[in-house]
């Protein structure tokens, strides 16, 4: 890993969103966006969110190439898989536990966690691909993996054993089951299919799948949620454009930022700071952090 103490734009608005409290209440909107340019890169996306305000995410270089990196409160660090062509970091909980996807030359995708500087590979048993998308603080581990027909399932990595989620009548020739991220209570959200040409958000709890659908969505895909059940997600309308969500007690509150033509928001922490991607009227992709601000924070 590459250590390096950069600053992005309006770091000092960065850290105050870090530190604002949040009201998981009803009446949500979402505000005080900011943009996250890591220096010399052409594209950056914030993944995850901890509750001490570090983000993990990926980022592209001049070469197109692509990295994962640590956002510490203004430090940045480069994280590369060793003898990787393609790594990324998707999340990270409150001990700094790090999970994420990494490419082989050969092709191959396999997911890694990173404790203590030390990364271990993760590899779901007999798939062609695994993905690790998020990691709790009981260092349970979510995302999904691809079967030997390359269609794709939800995990839960939990005590060293894996469990298949497939969300009921997904499970066939176009559909799919993926996970996103899980809460420190055990909760999963992700995204599912019977076909190849809608999606809808999902969340498992206890042991019972929830469909989750943005009204007049043609795509919903539940990417974040906190350990009040806050979550967070993406969806696309009639006309093809990508939009982010809040979803706060079954409501749903719009998120685009500013000037952006599509917005996703990937997680949100616990004080209410939520970390995503947007395209710019010129294509560039760009790292945000906002916060989700409620009634009764505003006062």
């Amino acid at each position: 890993m590459r250590r390096h103490n950069i600053y992005v734009v309006s770091v000092a608005a960065v850290l105050l969103l870090l530190t604002c409290p949040f009201y998981a209440t009803a009446h949500a909107r979402v505000s005080h966006f900011v943009t996250v340019d890591l220096p010399g890169a052409t594209g950056t996306t914030p993944k995850c969110i901890n509750n001490f305000g570090v983000i993990v995410g990926v980022y592209s270089d001049q070469n197109f190439a692509n990295h994962g990196f640590v956002l510490n409160h203004g430090r940045f660090t480069s994280i590369d898989y060793p003898k990787a062509v393609f790594t990324n970091a998707v999340g990270i909980n409150d001990f700094g536990q790090i999970v994420g996807r990494f490419d082989l030359d050969d092709g191959t995708d396999h997911s890694y966690v990173l404790k203590n500087g030390r990364f271990t590979q993760i590899d779901y048993p007999g798939s062609t691909g695994t993905l690790a998308r998020g990691i709790n603080n009981r260092g349970e581990i979510t995302g999904l993996y691809y079967d030997e027909s390359f269609h794709s399932h939800a995990f839960i990595l939990s005590g060293g054993q894996f469990t298949a989620l497939d969300y009921p009548g997904s499970v066939g020739s176009d559909g799919f089951t993926e996970a996103s991220q899980l809460n420190n209570l055990g909760d999963i959200v992700g995204y599912w299919s019977t076909d190849s040409l809608t999606a809808s958000g999902f969340l498992y709890h206890d042991g019972q799948f929830t469909a989750q659908y943005y009204p007049s969505a043609t795509f919903c895909g539940t990417r974040g949620i906190n350990d009040f059940g806050v979550m967070v997600g993406q969806w696309t309308d009639d006309s093809g454009n990508d939009h982010g969500f809040l979803l706060v007690h079954n409501i749903y509150t719009n998120v685009d930022v500013p000037g952006s033509t599509s917005t996703d928001p990937y997680a949100i922490n616990d004080v209410g700071t939520m970390v995503g991607g947007y395209t710019d009227t010129n294509g560039i992709e760009h790292g945000f952090v906002a916060l989700a601000l409620t009634a009764t924070s505003d006062h």
